[in-house]
C-alpha cells in the first residue's frame, strides 16, 4: 500500500534516514515501509525520485568531505577517490576535420535516375499549368 508514503511526515523521516547514510530499503524498513511500498511509491512519483535523488546526494557529502582530508593529509588512495568524484571532467581538443565522401554510381543507376527525373519533369509541368499541388503517380515495378 502506497498511502502511507502520501502523508509528508513519513516521507521526511525516510528521507532523513537516507541523508543519514541509509540505503533506500533500509531507510524504508527503520521507518516502518516495506521495500514493495517503497518501489510503487517512487516509480508513480517523480518529485519523490527528486527528492530521494537528493537525500542521496547529501548522504554523499560526509564522506567526501573525509576523504578530502584524508587526502589533503597525504592519502594517495583517499586522493585519487575523492578525485574521481571531484575533478572537473576532462578537456577534450577540439579539432576541426574536412571530410569529403564520393559514391559512384553505375551507369544503368544513372540511367534510371535520369529516367525517373524525366517522368516526373513531364508529370510536373501540366500539374502545376492545371492548378494542381497534387502530381499523379503510378506504380513502377523494381526490375530486381
Amino acid at each position: 500500500m502506497t498511502a502511507k508514503l502520501d502523508n509528508r511526515e513519513l516521507r521526511d523521516r525516510l528521507l532523513d534516514q537516507i541523508r543519514a547514510g541509509h540505503g533506500k530499503y533500509k531507510a524504508a524498513k527503520i521507518v516502518g515501509i516495506t521495500s514493495e511500498t517503497y518501489r510503487k511509491y517512487y516509480r508513480n512519483n517523480p518529485d519523490f525520485q527528486e527528492e530521494v535523488q537528493a537525500a542521496l546526494d547529501a548522504s554523499v557529502e560526509p564522506v567526501l568531505a573525509m576523504l578530502r582530508e584524508e587526502a589533503v593529509a597525504g592519502d594517495i588512495s583517499a586522493a585519487k577517490e575523492w578525485l574521481k568524484h571531484n575533478a572537473p571532467p576532462p578537456r577534450a581538443e577540439k579539432k576541426e576535420v574536412d571530410v569529403t565522401v564520393t559514391h559512384e554510381l553505375d551507369p544503368a543507376t544513372i540511367n534510371t535516375i535520369d529516367d525517373l527525373r524525366a517522368r516526373l519533369d513531364g508529370r510536373t509541368a501540366p500539374a502545376l499549368e492545371e492548378g494542381n499541388d497534387i502530381i499523379e503517380g503510378e506504380v513502377i515495378e523494381d526490375d530486381d
